[in-house]
């Protein structure tokens, strides 16, 4: 950092005593603002560093006509050891049409900062500082959940350059965490509180009305990684938006190794998250970290234009010193540009596209049919061959082509012919276009219960299908149905419901014991998430259990000459255990009308009966077994008692 001086002049008596009273007069009306909730506590730097003791002014140095348009920013950031203030040629910013500059500043020692706003003043540019936040004075990451002496000391620093320097703004840098967040549950919260602690002091100053110091905005050097922001870095942009003046995302292409239409699309979604706040995308002026060398100029207006036209409110470039060496700043469109495309969908090299989804082609402005229309073409790379278009439409800038007969799994080529397509003033698209994508799995079934084909089915347990991804309903949801085989009847359903890849369906009423059951998915009954129905219908068939009845017993039924001492013995077509009526099971000597002694028991498929004395000789006895003495795995029973006769040996 380049150090540098300045006379300080304090304020006179009157000065001071009218600043002072407007002073405590917002301290008293805000109360309570400048603390921070999270982990800075009770912070009032701000009002440490407005009391009167601090409060200078720089004769001669007020920058106070600049104010910051906030809906055209035309910036430029400084890094004063690579840019000394006194090698800066103001006219030539000037002539580039730059109207701010982000001043990289020592939180500590930001003595050099005034060099800056000496040199742009009166000229129109305004003057911002440029602080990173979340670095310690060793310029490495600290975590403001575990250091809050730290975060209040930046928190500090940064309210003296506000309060003591004539800057329009302050630009926040490293505002997150390192790629870190998502293991720190308050990350977000502490990212909010550190902006909403600058935000209030700035707020005090702006409040103030002090004539000799320019109203002062606040924004923050974002990461540009949408949806994935919050979880990576605690950087939510909606939440921000209500902070800041402007959000300033970094959308690096060189350094994510992205094209110029991920500048419009990341700008895109950043807009649509930042409520009506405005957002001034920082672009990158060199290839990247690996290569700082320059871009063309061609490259930076075209990077420049993608961002204005997908809703940025001017541009950030990034950085002093290695802009192209002829840019002279950003010229709008000529009225008659070629088109652009500034975006595809699906983009270059994309999976899993859905089979039925349409192709657009974003330009940059509004297109009309060319000579070369009718010979854009999608070619199958997988089979070689160039595939049928069902339609191919524009629609403003957008050209939508609907194919026929996409492949599952297999990769395309989309051709856009040179002359294809021309700008409504009549420049035609000045290079073909191509770019790739390759079609989405197959929606299948990997797996059901019951199986196809199983035997032995419980009559009420519940039919489920599981797919190889989550599933929705589909157009054909109410084609799904069971069909009990045996009798040719379509069975009732009470319900089908869809949990991630899993569908369920329950019957109305039981099943019927043994008997075959069909189940048929159509289509499209189901689709996946990107839209894609089953390639062809599915069905599987399963068998119910028999009833509950006695394959075998022994001693036969109406045996004769049996031992007076074996054990009985009844088997039956499955497993069993005892039921409500296990105590009803006897045997009976017909031939003296009494009950006998028994003791019983029950392996596997058998039960076993054991009379507690010798039968006698040469009389009949009989084995009763009630309908609920003994029920299956799922609890059914026998349809009615079961009854058998033996007769003992003379």
């Amino acid at each position: 950092m380049i150090n540098s001086s300045f006379n300080q002049i304090s304020i006179n008596k009157k000065l001071f005593l009218i600043l002072f009273a407007l002073v405590l007069v917002n301290f008293l009306s805000m109360g309570s603002s400048f603390a921070v909730t999270g982990n800075v506590s009770n912070n009032t730097t701000g009002l440490n560093t407005l009391n009167s003791s601090n409060i200078t002014v720089s004769s001669g140095n007020v920058n106070q006509p600049v104010k910051t348009n906030l809906s055209s920013i035309h910036g430029i950031y400084i890094n004063p050891v690579d840019t000394p203030s006194n090698t800066i040629n103001v006219t030539a910013l000037e002539n580039m049409g730059i109207n701010t500059v982000y001043v990289s500043t020592d939180r500590q020692n930001p003595s050099s900062l005034q060099s800056y706003i000496n040199k742009f003043q009166g000229s129109g540019i305004g003057v911002y500082a440029w602080v990173e936040v979340f670095k310690d004075f060793n310029g490495n990451w600290f975590n403001p959940e575990v250091n809050a002496t730290l975060e209040n000391q930046i928190i500090s620093d940064i309210d003296n350059i506000t309060a003591n320097y004539n800057v329009n703004g302050v630009m926040l840098d490293y505002l997150r965490f390192p790629g870190t967040a998502y293991l720190y549950p308050n990350a977000t919260v502490d990212v909010d509180n550190f902006a909403t602690a600058i935000r209030n002091n700035i707020n005090l100053i702006n409040s103030l009305n002090n004539p000799v110091k320019p109203y002062i905005y606040l924004s923050a050097a974002l990461m540009p990684e949408g949806a994935d922001n919050n979880y990576y870095y605690g950087q939510n942009y909606t939440n921000l938006s209500s902070i800041l003046d402007f959000l300033s995302p970094m959308i690096y292409v060189g350094n994510y190794g992205e094209t110029t239409s991920w500048i419009g699309t990341a700008t895109e979604y950043i807009v649509a998250q930042a409520d009506g706040t405005p957002v001034v995308s920082i672009l990158q002026t060199y290839n990247g970290d690996s290569d700082p060398s320059p871009i063309t100029v061609s490259q930076l207006d075209l990077d420049i234009q993608t961002a204005l036209f997908n809703g940025s409110d001017g541009y950030e470039l990034f950085r002093d010193g290695l802009l192209p060496g002829n840019w002279m700043g950003y010229q709008p469109p000529l009225p008659t540009p070629p088109p652009v495309i500034i975006s595809t969908t699906p983009t270059g090299n994309a999976l899993n596209v859905s089979l039925s989804s349409p192709v657009t082609i974003r330009f940059n402005e509004n297109i009309t049919t060319a000579a070369e229309y009718f010979d854009i073409t999608v070619k199958n790379n997988s089979t070689g061959s160039v595939i049928s278009l069902a339609s191919v439409n524009i629609n403003g800038n957008t050209l939508t082509i609907q194919t026929v007969n996409r492949l599952i799994g297999d990769t395309y080529q989309v051709n856009i012919p040179a002359d294809a397509v021309e700008s409504m003033s009549g420049n035609i698209l000045a290079a073909s276009y191509t770019f790739n994508f390759t079609s989405s799995n197959p929606l299948t079934v990997i797996s059901s219960n019951p199986l196809n084909k199983a035997l032995g089915v419980s009559l009420t347990s519940p039919v489920t299908v599981k797919f190889n991804e989550n599933i929705t309903s589909g157009s054909d949801y109410s084609g799904i149905y069971i069909k009990n085989t045996s009798t040719g009847k379509i069975v009732g359903i009470s319900s089908k419901t869809i949990s991630g890849n899993t569908l369920t369906i329950t019957m109305s009423s039981n099943r019927l014991y043994n008997d075959k059951y069909l189940v048929y998915l159509p289509v499209g009954a189901v689709k996946d998430l990107i839209g894609d129905n089953l390639t062809s219908a599915y069905n599987f068939t399963f068998t119910t259990l028999s009833p509950l009845k006695v394959s075998s017993t022994l001693p036969l039924n109406n045996a004769t000459g049996v031992s007076l001492t074996s054990p009985v013995t009844v088997k039956f077509n499955e497993n069993i255990t005892s039921g409500s009526d296990y105590s009803g099971i006897y045997i009976k000597n017909l031939s003296t009308g009494k009950l006998t002694a028994i003791s019983k028991k029950i392996t596997g498929n058998t039960l076993t009966i054991t009379m507690s004395s010798s039968r006698l000789h040469n009389d009949t006895y009989q084995v009763y077994i009630p309908v609920g003495s003994v029920h299956d795995s799922v609890g059914d029973t026998l349809n009615a008692a079961y009854i058998f006769t033996f007769k003992t040996l003379k």
